[in-house]
């Protein structure tokens, strides 16, 4: 009997603790645990809400799902039959229009992979928990959550390859417990500053734009921004002038695993290996 094969799409959160002295990948752990317990939702697009509602915490993954749902409001409903205006009152136990969404957390990476079915929305996920964060972390340490989207390369490359890039805004949150020997410049440079957030604006002309040489300390700096934070650029893309941001090309990764098979340690697997074992 031929073995069939599930396809699998998914796009990936950087959760990143500062200070460095707070991070753990047991920490990520009890920071979700006492978010679901809490029972914490947010509105996390017009009038959409969000809300943790299951967590299995695993060897090396924990696996949840979170339920999207309508906002509706007390007030007053036009009702057919009466042919007026009622006074309705909402039952809070009810979610209309509920998707649910699922996900696979690799602490020892502290990525998250959200599945991307069941029209998950990789910007309401973010916005869900950097405002969950702020309710359960330890503010007396000063501990913050920094949550990004992890962009695609092509976006990265779009930037480095505008014509007449007139404006460059990068902001990176960044720890130094990852290791990106690849953009050294600006990874070195962060560490031994020890400096956890970056802000910076460029700005050129179109007669004299902006140049990111390889080697340069904002050329690492950009490529920091695919997994630790974001940048918008303006420049001309493919002939034409416009902003973009990274935000905007989240990585998207496809694969596929065999029914039968845990969906969750094929993720965790291919996630370890694209980022390593932080722990």
């Amino acid at each position: 009997m031929k073995e069939k094969k599930i396809k699998l799409r998914y796009k990936l959160l950087n959760f990143d603790i500062t200070p460095v002295a707070c991070q753990s990948p047991e920490r990520y752990v009890e920071l979700l645990k006492k978010i679901l317990d809490d029972k914490i939702h947010k509105t996390t697009f017009h009038e959409k809400r969000t809300e943790l509602k299951y967590l299995e915490v695993q060897d090396r993954y924990v696996y949840g799902t979170l339920i999207n749902s309508t906002i509706l409001s007390n007030g007053k409903w036009f009702d057919d039959d009466k042919e007026g205006m009622v006074d309705f009152e909402v039952d809070k136990k009810l979610h209309p229009n509920t998707q649910v969404w699922r996900f696979c957390f690799v602490p020892s990476t502290h990525r998250l992979a959200l599945y991307l079915d069941n029209k998950a929305s990789l910007g309401q996920v973010k916005k869900y928990f950097e405002e969950a964060f702020k309710d359960v972390v330890d503010r007396d340490k000063g501990e913050e959550v920094h949550v990004s989207i992890v962009s695609s390369e092509d976006a990265i490359d779009a930037i480095l390859n505008a014509k007449h890039l007139t404006s460059l805004e990068m902001e990176v949150t960044y720890t130094n417990n990852d290791n990106n020997e690849e953009w050294e410049e600006a990874d070195q440079q962060l560490k031994d500053s020890k400096i956890t957030k970056v802000k910076t604006k460029l700005s050129g002309t179109p007669q004299q734009p902006i140049s990111l040489k390889s080697g340069t300390f904002f050329h690492s700096l950009l490529h920091l921004c695919k997994d630790y934070g974001k940048a918008i650029a303006v420049g001309k893309f493919d002939g034409k002038r416009k902003k973009i941001s990274t935000e905007r090309y989240p990585d998207e990764i496809r694969t596929s695993y065999i029914d039968g098979q845990s969906r969750e340690e094929i993720v965790t697997d291919e996630v370890i290996k694209r980022y390593g074992d932080k722990d």
